[in-house]
């Protein structure tokens, strides 16, 4: 695979919260007879919350991204085709100091200065569409019907799928047309991908000489009116996170010593195509891909790694409050299930003086009416504990954050569109 670098450069201007309408016109045109480099905005959520393979991510810090870059309506994605301009870009992103909002540029090795210090430019009057995804450490390669995760530091492979080949079963899943990235998880990792949204970066400026359609995105004609790709990433997973209430001053002795959700582990993530955004599941077999227990861990606060779960006291809690004690990080799985098995371990407290053995509650986390648990979002397990045996489990649905867009000014050419 070829090996590419990308830069992250500073914040963008105080101008990039502004709405749409408010982009400045009045900055110094640019030479139009130079190229023009293609930057991509990526949003950042607000909450302080960026490690890999710890958890969920909520803000970026030394994340690797990857991105794609093909022209509008291309016919294949393979690496070689004409139509591809960036194929599986590694991204590097840093924690913005400051603010939210980062731009990333992207070298090309095999720029005209034979150091890869330029970035990829936009060819000609060509527009292009833009995907990218953060697979954390979960990327796996697939043989046959053997899974492998991808060792650390090394980049995923995508698995491209033909019109050709649409239709043929790859270990045990029916793909549709486009690129994807196998992936083994083990609840602790965050997994996201990314399209840039013509109709959203669009602008429509009073003056007619400052016009950008989504026609005219993504291309040189529109980075030179303000308009770049914004990466906004979502979440993929179905995430469950975790309260503890005791039911009574009795069951306060309560310790939860453990919690772990059944899931499947496998699947692939569509990144461009029929299938982009969507995770499609390797089917569950007994024999072949039996679920695998996913069991919650703990970080502590800027904490790069996540532990084994410690008891979770109730001691100083308060019975019917409203809110419990939080345990634990989180746990994310592949969505669109009606249930997953949780099983929870408890103990009695030191204090409590009762030496007795506990036996693991085994539930089933569903939802109203049967409703699927969807990707992207946050449902906020709580457990309320009564005695020794007895255990209630509710599920509440919380928002998983999304991030802010930016936007890029500067000036005039032709229009893409205007060429068809």
């Amino acid at each position: 695979m070829k090996q590419y670098i990308l830069l992250s450069a500073a914040l963008l201007m105080a101008a990039a919260g502004c709405q749409k309408t408010e982009v400045k016109t009045d900055i110094t045109p640019i030479d139009d007879t130079k190229p023009v480099a293609v930057q991509f905005g990526l949003g950042q959520p607000e909450f302080d919350v960026a490690v890999k393979s710890a958890g969920s991510l909520e803000a970026w810090g030394t994340n690797d991204l990857y991105i794609f870059g093909y022209q509008t309506n291309a016919a294949e994605y393979s690496e070689g085709e004409a139509t591809t301009l960036i194929y599986n870009v590694k991204a590097t992103t840093n924690k913005a100091t400051g603010g939210t909002e980062q731009t990333l540029t992207v070298l090309d090795p095999e720029s005209a200065d034979g150091a890869g210090t330029e970035p990829f430019y936009y060819q000609g009057n060509n527009t292009y569409d833009f995907f990218g995804y953060y697979i954390d450490n979960a990327a796996a390669t697939v043989e046959g019907t053997t899974w492998t995760p991808v060792t650390a530091d090394t980049d995923p492979t995508p698995t491209v799928v033909t019109t050709e080949s649409a239709t043929t079963p790859v270990s045990g899943v029916t793909l549709k047309k486009g690129v994807y990235i196998p992936f083994i998880i083990n609840g602790a990792q965050d997994i996201m991908t990314a399209e840039a949204d013509k109709s959203k970066d669009e602008l429509n400026e009073t003056s007619e000489n400052n016009e950008v359609d989504a026609a005219d995105c993504y291309s040189a004609y529109a980075a030179r009116r303000g308009v770049q790709p914004n990466l906004q990433f979502a979440h993929e997973l179905t995430r469950f996170t975790f309260e503890i209430k005791p039911g009574t001053d009795a069951s306060k002795n309560v310790e939860v010593t453990g919690i772990s959700i059944e899931a499947n582990s496998k699947g692939f993530l569509g990144i461009a195509g029929e299938d982009k955004g969507t995770i499609t599941a390797l089917p569950f077999d007994e024999t072949n891909n039996p679920l695998a227990t996913f069991t919650l861990m703990e970080r502590a606060a800027d904490s790069e790694t996540c532990t084994a779960l410690q008891p979770v006291s109730l001691t100083d809690a308060t019975v019917g409050a409203e809110t419990g004690v939080k345990a634990g990080e989180s746990i994310m799985v592949i969505p669109g299930e009606t249930s997953y098995n949780i099983t929870i371990q408890t103990q009695m407290n030191e204090a409590s003086g009762i030496d007795a053995e506990i036996a693991d509650i085994e539930k089933v986390l569903t939802l109203a009416e049967n409703a699927q648990f969807e990707a992207g979002k946050s449902y906020n397990v709580i457990i309320t504990v009564y005695s020794l045996e007895k255990i209630e489990i509710k599920a509440t649905l919380a928002a998983w954050e999304d991030g802010d867009e930016i936007n890029i000014g500067q000036d005039d050419d032709q229009k893409p569109s205007a060429q068809n």
